[in-house]
């Protein structure tokens, strides 16, 4: 990991901290089901169009925020990125939390770059929930409706190893509830309702675009509605 990686200098109990866990934007690497319908270069700009707004909306809890991904700093705002290296997607998880941990904060919520049209108030509820939960070895997870997450909540230091839960399928959240590596470990977990969905096609932007309030993701609706109508 990087030396340093929050908007705003990190100190040892901190408190509660946000990530956004998400890719180097690259032609040809981001958001490929997209690409094969709209094309790479408009995949692409959507994509940093998500990213930014995604980094807003974590913005505006007004909490230490990380961008946890590859590369040199290339988000405005994300001053230094902690460095997100390759491997299957729950250890690059469970490296994000070890070393949210060793900076001293006591929990984290992580979103990735896939629903910048999230309400802010479950991010909100997230929030509250692994604050109250502090010190406990609790986790929370909000699902999206392909099965994914939307949001991901852990006290901290992180107290059982999320490697092994069935990341990137349908079945991560069946998974997760029958998942217990030691109950004195992860005492609890919680569950936030949500009806997000992933901005992975065609499909999926138009009805962004038709959901209301229309002032949320305003970068990722301004580029959806110029490639989509014109």
């Amino acid at each position: 990991m990087s030396s340093g990686a929050a908007d705003t200098p990190s100190a040892p109990g901190r408190g509660i901290a946000l990530a956004l866990m998400a890719r180097r934007p690259l032609r040809g690497r981001v958001k490929t089901r997209l690409a094969r319908t709209l094309g790479a270069d408009a995949a692409l700009r959507l994509y940093r169009a998500m990213t930014e707004d995604t980094w807003e909306l974590l913005g505006q809890a007004g909490l230490p925020r990380y961008l946890y991904a590859e590369g040199d700093p290339w988000l405005d705002g994300a001053a230094e990125v902690l460095a997100q290296h390759g491997g299957p997607f729950g250890e690059r998880v469970d490296r994000l939390l070890v070393e949210l941990g060793r900076r001293g904060h006591a929990g984290c919520v992580v979103l990735g770059a896939d629903t910048p049209h999230l309400d802010p108030e479950l991010l909100a509820e997230g929030i509250a929930w692994v604050a109250s939960a502090a010190g406990s070895g609790a986790l929370v997870v909000s699902p999206s409706e392909d099965g994914g997450l939307v949001l991901l909540g852990s006290s901290l230091p992180q107290v059982a190893l999320l490697a092994d839960l069935a990341w990137e399928t349908d079945q991560l959240i069946k998974h997760f509830w029958e998942w217990s590596p030691d109950p004195a470990d992860v005492p609890y977990k919680g569950y936030l309702v949500t009806r997000a969905f992933d901005l992975d096609d065609e499909d999926d932007l138009r009805r962004m675009l038709a959901c209301e309030p229309h002032d949320r993701a305003p970068r990722t609706r301004a580029v959806a509605h110029e490639l989509l109508c014109g």
